[in-house]
């Protein structure tokens, strides 16, 4: 994966404001996924999204390793994004993570128009930075990935904020792909580094593994079903970092208002 400074053109589509003009998933929604190295469950996720009002979302997400795993690399962590419905970008992101040996809390507050970001780090002094265009959280990257209809438009490109560093986050629809859960885009997602230094500071496995894996990002996303009234899922995402090759799997979803 290209780690040079680098500044792509925006060709094709690059989001503005958001791939999608209506937020268009239920009002609450909770989705679990099984993360699998081989044939063994190493890490359970969920992803719960909620409508507290009318100009806000938000996407509450748990990632923990299984029992086995947990005696080499114990995984505790929790991703709260709020995100704009009316843009699909965050306007907050707070990160609780507990790992091993590493353990970190932190604040982002994003205003979008203004083009600034505003960070909390515990036992640092806060500190701002400029936004050079809108830019997404890996976990509103893939509600964006999630909305996006790759069947009119087959690349989406925007800023994405990780490990201290920004990237240009490039999906593209490489076919059309028959699966067990009927006919899916696959998607193959590249991270360029365009501003920052990632190695400055240490960050969580799942964010490090993403931007920084060996291989791009491959996702099946299934579209939309008008005729059901089925919102579009990421039905798996595989990624390979550090010689493992993992593929998180979407087991179960709940809609409605007891999601929990």
């Amino acid at each position: 994966m290209r780690r040079t400074l680098i500044l792509l053109p925006m060709l094709v589509c690059v989001t503005v404001l958001c791939a999608a003009e209506t937020w268009g998933l239920p009002e609450r929604e909770s989705l679990h996924y099984s993360v699998k190295w081989g044939r063994w469950t190493v890490v359970e996720a969920t992803y719960d999204y909620t409508r507290p009002s009318p100009n806000e979302v938000t996407l509450d997400a748990l990632a923990w390793t299984t029992k086995l795993p947990s005696r080499i690399y114990r995984v505790e962590n929790r991703f709260i994004s709020t995100i704009d419905p009316k843009s699909g970008f965050p306007t907050r992101y707070e990160k609780r993570c507990d790992e091993a040996k590493f353990q970190e809390y932190s604040t982002v507050t994003y205003r979008q128009r203004e083009r600034r970001a505003d960070y909390s780090l515990e036992g640092e002094r806060g500190w701002s930075q400029t936004l050079v265009e809108p830019t997404h959280t890996i976990f509103t990257a893939y509600t964006a990935w999630r909305l996006h209809d790759f069947g009119a438009t087959p690349t989406l490109v925007f800023v994405l904020d990780a490990k201290g560093a920004y990237w240009r986050a490039t999906a593209e629809r490489r076919r059309n792909l028959r699966t067990d859960e009927g006919i899916v885009w696959e998607v193959n997602v590249t991270f360029d580094l365009i501003e920052g230094d990632p190695n400055k500071r240490q960050s969580d496995l799942l964010t490090d593994n993403l931007v920084s894996g060996d291989k791009p990002l491959l996702l099946h996303v299934k579209s939309r079903n008008i005729a059901t009234g089925t919102p579009p899922q990421i039905v798996q995402m595989e990624y390979e970092a550090r010689g493992f090759h993992l593929v998180a799997t979407l087991d179960r979803i709940e809609t409605g208002k007891n999601t929990r």
